[in-house]
């Protein structure tokens, strides 16, 4: 007789490992799962307008002469874990040995063409690591006016200026 793994098999027929499942058994489990599947399923209903968010990526004058780079992704004041909201950002100044990536999100207020975001992130190396607290400020300047980009940690660095390259956009995307 040879055997088959079976995946989503209840508890109920799993619990003895070493047992073997009859041909009754698999076929009683399978009929179980697909009228399961088979159930109407909620779904979630978007209520209202989907908040605005912040994307970009670019390149500012960083404190010590060399540029320093950044990225946000999906910044958003939407609730994705019970600490954080959602978002990726990420900042590199390597002459000032500030180098991080964290989707620790704390706060988003976004007025106009204007964002500011809070968070944590870690930086240092094995033997120096902390945690630093950050806020960043952006502008995001459609036309012939560079976007704004602020960082300050809560260590005493900061950076901010025009964009030497790249974009800032604030925007409401639509939920489909």
């Amino acid at each position: 007789m040879a055997s088959a793994l079976i995946w989503g098999v209840s508890a109920a027929l799993a619990k003895n490992h070493d047992s073997k499942f009859s041909a009754q058994d698999v076929d009683e489990e399978a009929s179980a799962m697909s009228s399961l599947a088979a159930a109407p399923q909620a779904t979630a209903t978007p209520s209202g307008t989907p908040p605005p968010q912040i994307d970009g990526f670019g390149t500012i004058n960083g404190p010590n002469g060399k540029f320093a780079q950044f990225f946000i992704f999906d910044v958003e004041d939407e609730q994705i874990t019970p600490e954080f909201l959602e978002g990726e950002f990420g900042y590199i100044d390597k002459r000032s040995h500030i180098n991080f990536t964290t989707g620790k999100i704390q706060t988003v207020t976004i007025n106009g063409n204007q964002g500011t975001f809070t968070g944590t992130a870690r930086i240092g190396g094995p033997r120096n690591r902390q945690t630093v607290q950050f806020t960043v400020m952006v502008t995001a300047n459609e036309g012939a006016v560079s976007d704004t980009f602020s960082i300050q940690l809560s260590n005493g660095y900061s950076a901010s200026g025009n964009l030497r390259t790249g974009t800032i956009q604030i925007r409401t995307l639509d939920p489909d």
